[in-house]
């Protein structure tokens, strides 16, 4: 791969002998091509048998399509945002060298040796390249390819370039065009702060959003949960089904994506007028998504309900011990429950959940008090119903 300092490779990954990928691109390809590797190392590991292993999968794989260019486009964003605060006082020391009496590369060897934060490092660059007796406007050219995706100063340094072909008294061009950078600079931070406010207004109602989706349907879960088949009938006699949960919560979460989606896309576009900008916006916005859904959404909502009759009961008396049991308000079907009987003597059954229901019957014969505890084991994880009768 070429110097990364070489403006015409500078931003750039060489794939092959003649093909550059941005860095951008290049880190997005990577990530992406990890993380779908990472899933189905994970799907063969048969982690979806558990939803939290499957969780934990899916918010890893996410992260680390991600994550990486985020972090990278932050980062390069904070280091534009330094260049252009630091690009005025440049052209400004510069100016004022020149006007002292020194020579052009003498000027850019004072200015060198200053210290403007991440915009030093190219100022070298184009010091050395002066200083091979390459032609100022072939090495500001160059020098300029730096800043492609800066236009502000890709304008300014035109501006200057022109300037200097032309002829005249450049020190004072560079002096005048850094207090216009420096008008320009303090315009923006007051647009940037305008649309600082705007962002943020975008991103409370996103998050409002998210609250209320997740507040309806904790209300309505347990509802549903508790009344598996709803109905209703009028005069005119329709009549209203069973709400389907399952359906309810992948509405729900096709809902929070696409305000996700939508968010991203107008908070891009407000702050640079380009729809590229919403990727580092979408990025966050997802992530929060994704994480809600995989925690208040998508989790299965089991219900597991013991009843016992007669709760006081004689010895040699039947007790009937009913188990019902619901997956998102769905009755479980051909599965087993177990009843662990546990008192004066213990005893375990095993029954077959059928429409939702299970039944065992249990003849005592010791007095006493007796606890009776009902397990359904689904996706590796218990859960439990407990309650109790008493024998005299």
């Amino acid at each position: 791969m070429r110097d990364i300092q070489d403006p015409i490779y500078y931003g750039k990954v060489r794939l092959s002998k003649n093909f550059y990928l941005p860095t951008d691109r290049f880190i997005l390809l990577i990530s992406a091509i990890t993380a779908i590797i990472i899933f189905f190392i994970g799907i063969s590991l048969k982690l979806y048998e558990s939803y939290i292993n499957l969780a934990i999968l899916i918010l890893a794989t996410y992260l680390l399509g991600v994550l990486p260019y985020i972090i990278y486009k932050s980062r390069r964003d904070i280091e534009i945002r330094r260049i252009i605060d630091a690009y005025p006082s440049f052209l400004n020391d510069l100016g004022e060298a020149i006007s002292s009496g020194m020579t052009l590369l003498q000027a850019m060897k004072h200015v060198s040796n200053l210290n403007y934060g991440p915009l030093s490092k190219y100022i070298k660059k184009l010091y050395v390249w002066l200083s091979w007796n390459i032609e100022f406007e072939k090495a500001f050219e160059m020098f300029n390819r730096y800043f492609l995706d800066i236009p502000t100063i890709q304008i300014v340094n035109k501006m200057i370039l022109q300037s200097y072909i032309s002829g005249g008294d450049f020190s004072k061009t560079l002096k005048t065009v850094a207090i216009d950078l420096l008008n320009i600079r303090d315009l923006e931070k007051l647009r940037d702060a305008y649309i600082s406010q705007q962002k943020m207004v975008m991103y409370v109602v996103f998050f409002i959003f998210l609250g209320l989706i997740v507040a309806i349907l904790m209300v309505i879960q347990p509802i549903v949960s508790s009344f598996s088949t709803i109905q209703a009938s009028s005069q005119l006699g329709i009549t209203f089904g069973s709400i389907d949960l399952r359906w309810l919560k992948i509405i729900s979460s096709i809902a929070i994506i696409m305000q996700a989606i939508s968010i991203a896309i107008i908070i891009g576009i407000t702050e640079s007028g380009k729809i590229i900008s919403s990727f580092k916006h979408l990025g966050i916005t997802s992530l929060v998504s994704i994480i809600i859904i995989l925690i208040f959404l998508l989790p299965p909502s089991i219900q597991i309900n013991l009843s016992i009759y007669p709760t006081s009961a004689y010895i040699g008396q039947s007790v009937t011990i009913n188990v019902e049991g619901s997956i998102d308000a769905k009755a479980i079907n051909n599965e087993l429950v177990t009843i662990k009987i546990l008192g004066p003597t213990t005893q375990t059954f095993t029954a077959m959940f059928i429409n939702g229901k299970a039944t065992v019957t249990y003849t005592p014969q010791i007095v006493g008090n007796y606890t009776v505890e009902a397990v359904y084991i689904y996706s590796n994880r218990e859960y439990k119903a407990t309650s109790s009768f008493r024998v005299t």
